[in-house]
């Protein structure tokens, strides 16, 4: 098999051998090599963002049809969106830092809406 050689400094021979971990031409030949499937798995989030916006297309439709038929009967919020609305708060409470829940805790309070808590 044909090798190859490639100059790097100190600092960069240490960063690719703290990365790679034992076997330097594996970790090199796959980082480079590796790349050539980037593009299918750039393909793959595309069509991912594709049918999550198709989704959320149909959830906004749905949403805005639930939200009209129940308003003008009178009633403040339909059962179908109060079970969405806590989903997803129960969703995203899951995934976001504390950090940005007080944020986005502070843009509700300075929008002048109640803060829901626990």
């Amino acid at each position: 098999m044909p090798t190859m050689g490639f100059a790097v400094t100190q600092a960069q021979k240490d960063q690719i051998e703290e990365m790679a971990g034992s076997n330097v031409s594996d970790y090199i030949r796959r980082a480079v090599l590796g790349q050539a499937n980037t593009d299918g798995i750039l393909h793959a989030i595309e069509e991912r963002l594709v049918s999550l916006e198709r989704n959320m297309h149909r959830i906004e439709c749905k949403w805005l049809e639930l939200a009209s038929n129940r308003m003008s009967d009178g009633e403040a919020v339909p059962p179908e969106l109060a079970g969405v609305m806590l989903e997803s708060l129960m969703l995203l409470r899951s995934i976001v830092s504390p950090a940005k829940l007080d944020a986005a805790k502070a843009d509700v309070k300075r929008s002048g809406l109640p803060v829901w808590s626990l």
